[in-house]
């Protein structure tokens, strides 16, 4: 019973010394570490279309060749998705300007 109240009396110690208030202050423009966040997600997202979009159209291209129309419904289909993936960050930031 003992050492159940001595992990509580350390738990509630550790937490009184995290909850600890400190002022905190920030040097330079608070909104560039969100900012910088915000262009490397854009870029994931860019790179991740531009992929889907290659990925596609080698099976377009490859669809087309062997004259398959339900593997080139889909090539065309994914070209589509992937022009909106890579151009939807540009597009949103454009209307949100």
């Amino acid at each position: 019973m003992k050492r159940k109240y001595k992990n509580l009396k350390v738990a509630y110690y550790t937490l009184f010394a995290v909850m600890i208030p400190m002022p905190i202050y920030a040097a330079g423009d608070p909104t560039a570490g969100v900012n910088k966040l915000t262009q490397l997600i854009v870029s994931i997202v860019s790179a991740i279309g531009l992929a889907i979009l290659i990925w596609s159209a080698v099976n377009l291209g490859l669809a087309i060749k062997r004259r398959d129309p339900a593997a080139t419904t889909e090539g065309i289909l994914g070209v589509v998705g992937g022009l909106i993936i890579a151009g939807a960050p540009y597009v949103a930031n454009y209307l949100l300007s």
